[in-house]
Order: structure tokens, then C-alpha cells, then sequence
């Protein structure tokens, strides 16, 4: 009778113990997963911040597919060009694109990871772990202005047990005109 009751112990303890290590494992693996897509996204808003929508005299203009719903996004934009550490401005006071380098984020959804390209030569991987990311501007979205770009990336990974753990993020880019 008490070895039935030590076993019946044993069980429910072991059982507690279990729950507890997989909770924590998801936890722990959501918590990577939101710091590392922060991570991202705080990256590219950086840069992003100083590109341009609509640029006439450059012909500068960041074109957004039409399909919000394919993860399979990339975005291609360019920088202004520093002189000095500040920004070049030509004759006419308008601001000088470095159109030879253009910046590309792209998603290789075979790898999980998304990448950052510099004249189409592969610079760093931004981000492992990605199953998407859509870049929407006020012609997806009407409720963005017209120099806003929100960002959607999510990531995803199975942990040790098998469990698959995702997480979404967003955030708004106002972008210089």
C-alpha cells in the first residue's frame, strides 16, 4: 500500500515537474523570439527613417507589392549620401540619394532568415527564425499617411519538445521626404 502511494506521489510530482520545464522552455523561447524581432525591427526603422517614399528628381520611389498577404515580401530603398557627416545637398537644396547602393531586406524563407543586401551583394543576416515579414504603405493601408511604413515580422522556432513557438511585432516608420 505505501510503495502504491509513493508511486502515485512520485507520479503527480514527476507530472508538476514536467508541466513546469515545458512552460518554461516555451516561455524562454518566446522571450528570445520578441527581443530578437525588437531587435530587427529597431534595425530597420533605423535605417528606414532616413529613406525616401517619393523622390522626383532622383526617381527615387520604394515599391510595395500589392499583396499584403505574401510573406515572402522584400523592400528595396536607398539612403542619402554623407558628406562630412552631414547629409549632401545638391544646387537646387535638395537632398542627395546614394542611388549605385541600394539597400534590400529580403526573406529566404528556405533559411528562416531575413537579409539585408547593399548593391545586391549580401551584407549581414538581420534575422533568423523568420517565417514572414510584409512592409504595407498608405496604399495597402489608407490609415497610414503617405510617408509611413509599417513593418510586420514574424518568428518562429520549435523548441527541445517539439512545441512550435511564433511571435508577431509591428511597428510604424515615419520616412523622410
Amino acid at each position: 500500500m505505501a510503495t502504491a502511494i509513493s508511486v502515485i506521489m512520485f507520479g503527480m510530482l514527476y507530472g508538476v515537474y514536467s508541466s513546469g520545464v515545458n512552460i518554461w522552455e516555451i516561455s524562454s523561447s518566446q522571450t528570445d523570439l520578441q527581443a530578437q524581432a525588437r531587435n530587427v525591427l529597431n534595425f530597420m526603422s533605423s535605417e528606414l527613417k532616413n529613406a525616401t517614399m517619393h523622390h522626383a528628381s532622383a526617381n527615387l520611389i520604394i515599391p510595395i507589392p500589392t499583396d499584403p498577404t505574401n510573406t515572402k515580401h522584400s523592400i528595396r530603398f536607398c539612403l542619402p549620401v554623407y558628406t562630412s557627416g552631414s547629409v549632401s545637398i545638391d544646387a537646387n537644396g535638395e537632398t542627395v540619394w546614394d542611388t549605385a547602393n541600394f539597400i534590400d531586406y529580403q526573406i529566404i524563407p528556405a533559411q528562416k532568415q531575413l537579409i539585408k543586401y547593399v548593391a545586391g551583394i549580401e551584407q549581414r543576416v538581420i534575422a533568423n527564425d523568420v517565417s514572414g515579414v510584409q512592409f504595407i504603405d498608405a496604399t495597402i493601408d489608407t490609415s497610414l499617411l503617405l510617408n509611413e511604413l509599417r513593418i510586420i515580422i514574424t518568428l518562429n522556432k520549435t523548441t527541445p519538445k517539439q512545441r512550435n513557438v511564433s511571435i508577431t511585432l509591428s511597428t510604424t516608420v515615419a520616412l523622410r521626404n
